[in-house]
């Protein structure tokens, strides 16, 4: 089974680092710690049209001189996710009960750390100078979120957009247990807004061992304390 291909697309990177700046911060961390710092150096006073110049002249030349290595990089991500991919896979069906029907999806490479997924269109980025283990995490967690979309659509038509992203964050928690954990072998860390929320799929998981069930009772806590809960 190859459910994901590794591609870079260099429009779509300076689309992201471009959202990045825009935004300012991501997972609590100021956009300084998001970019590589001799661009953040660059883009620091800028104005909007400017910093879309600079963004694009800074990805298009490096994409260009550093093609071989980026090329390596791409090999040695499909390889250690391909060695993995199957058993995961199957790990992830007996988790959530459901059988995985998602094939053709696109892992797009970004020099930032903000790594967003459009479920629609099958595509998610990764950092393309993250370790391997990391880059797998980065694909797991992604993959979780899809099947999770693509699955349990009728249970996630009872939240807003909001609370459906927490949901969604919250439950990769159940990617750090035992069986799945040793398939990946790098840890979900989530983000802090959710941490209580997490710690409470995490029990939930732990009591009754039914993702099902799970599911149903962390989206009625959403509903009665909020998604930071």
């Amino acid at each position: 089974m190859e459910v994901i291909r590794f591609i870079v697309n260099p429009e779509e990177d300076i689309k992201n680092i471009i959202e990045c700046w825009d935004e300012g911060s991501f997972k609590n961390k100021d956009v300084s710690h998001i970019l590589p710092l001799e661009l953040y150096e660059l883009l620091k006073g800028q104005k909007p049209n400017i910093v879309r110049q600079i963004v694009t002249d800074y990805v298009e030349n490096y994409y260009k001189q550093n093609s071989q290595y980026i090329s390596k990089i791409l090999k040695i991500a499909t390889d250690t996710w391909q060695s993995l991919e199957t058993e995961y896979i199957q790990k992830l069906e007996l988790l959530t009960g459901k059988s995985f029907k998602l094939n053709g999806i696109t892992a797009c490479a970004t020099l930032a750390r903000r790594c967003p997924y459009n479920y629609k269109k099958r595509w998610f980025m990764f950092y393309l100078l993250a370790h391997p283990l990391q880059v797998n995490k980065i694909c797991a967690h992604e993959i979780m979120h899809m099947h999770i979309l693509n699955e349990f659509s009728e249970e996630l038509e009872k939240l807003n957009s909001k609370d459906e992203f927490a949901l969604l964050e919250a439950l990769t928690v159940l990617l750090n247990q035992i069986k799945l954990s040793d398939t990946i072998l790098a840890p979900d860390k989530g983000y802090e807004p959710h941490k209580a929320l997490r710690s409470k799929v995490t029990e939930l998981w732990l009591e009754k061992k039914d993702f099902d069930v799970v599911l149903k009772d962390t989206i009625k806590v959403i509903q009665h304390n909020g998604s930071h809960k």
